[in-house]
């Protein structure tokens, strides 16, 4: 994990840069492949059979109407508004879907969501933590890119380069502190990782076109380590909380929550900053009437006057500076969470 994400970043800005975005998405199929390949083959498991009843109803209506919902918040994202017909038709369904999810799983004899996970304060805890972070990895993920290319003037491969200390400090530090789990608290480890990404999110929303590069790598590096530092705390944590029947739901509701943040992050972060854009191009004389998309990659924007340019740069810093702002408040609400959590060691995850 941590050499892929350290590669693919790098890989994927020289093919951005040299041949086609579309080659991004072809490069994922041979390692699909090998994977499917290496699970069949090589993966062995004792299956234990018992009598289960699925709910299939509940994972039905779950899934359709948190698709629901997700699909109204990433296309209101992209639009001015939320108030367009089918945005607002998308949440309906999704709260008549969700509800009815509610009343069905009250009634399951096996419901998809267990009220042993859901209602367990240790994971509610650290799943609130896990929701919130996602959005701090989403807020420079996302678009730390687009200040490297549109305010920096970077190409593709070099903005991939500022993301690359995001996963090598991550896994560093993860499997560190994964030997080490046992001689700290849970609650001061996180504590240290979560206060990590408040500092790392804060250098963040102080960077202007003016700064220098190394703020930038200092910042991803910082939130690295807190990320490496947190999350296989709160994943031993987690799984040492509930029975081991229990694991599987309380680790996937775990997983499904940081997906879930990280998509809530990209659609809110997506329309402040698209807001902020717009407003920015609609007021500024040298700007208006200039379509957006061209100024978030260095190749495209230096095809404008200088002029242009340097107004679209001034307005793009200042749209990225609320997303970081964005990412701080995230930052400080996980930080908040882990206030909460046992001071004592896990259990052996062996036990």
């Amino acid at each position: 994990w941590g050499i892929s994400g350290v590669a693919g970043p790098l890989v994927g800005g020289f093919l951005v840069e040299s041949l086609s975005w579309r080659y991004i998405f072809l490069l994922n199929v041979p390692f699909a492949l090998l994977s499917f390949f290496m699970i069949v083959v090589y993966y062995k498991e004792t299956v234990r059979e018992t009598e289960r009843k699925i709910d299939y109803r509940g994972a039905l209506l779950f899934a359709l109407g948190m698709s629901a919902f997700l699909y109204g918040l990433l296309s209101g994202s992209e639009s001015e508004t939320f108030l367009r017909p089918i945005i607002l038709a998308s949440f309906f369904i999704s709260f008549v879907l969700l509800f009815t999810f509610h009343r069905v799983e009250k009634k399951a004899s096996d419901p998809l969501l267990p009220p042993a996970v859901i209602r367990h304060p240790v994971i509610l805890v650290i799943n609130l933590a896990v929701f919130f972070s996602a959005w701090v990895l989403v807020s420079m993920s996302a678009y730390i890119p687009i200040f490297a290319q549109g305010v920096l003037g970077k190409s593709p491969t070099e903005a991939g380069f500022m993301l690359m200390p995001l996963s090598l400090f991550w896994t560093l530090t993860a499997i560190i502190g994964g030997r080490t789990i046992g001689v700290a608290s849970p609650r001061y480890r996180t504590m240290t990782g979560m206060g990590l990404l408040i500092v790392g999110t804060v250098i963040l929303s102080l960077i202007t076109r003016e700064s220098s590069d190394v703020f930038i790598y200092l910042a991803v590096s910082l939130i690295g380590i807190g990320f490496g530092l947190s999350q296989p705390v709160f994943m031993v944590v987690l799984q040492t909380s509930v029975d081991w029947s229990l694991r599987g739901s309380a680790t996937a509701v775990n997983s499904f929550l940081s997906t879930t943040g990280q998509t809530l992050g990209v659609a809110i972060f997506g329309t402040i900053f698209n807001l902020s854009i717009l407003r920015s191009f609609s007021a500024s004389d040298t700007l208006s009437g200039y379509a957006i998309d061209p100024f978030f990659q260095s190749s495209t924007a230096k095809t404008f006057g200088q002029d242009v340019q340097y107004a679209a740069e001034i307005a793009l810093s200042h749209g990225l500076r609320y997303v970081f702002i964005g990412g701080v408040l995230c930052a400080i609400l996980a930080f908040a969470m882990t206030w909460r959590l046992p001071k004592v060691r896990p259990d052996d995850p062996r036990s």
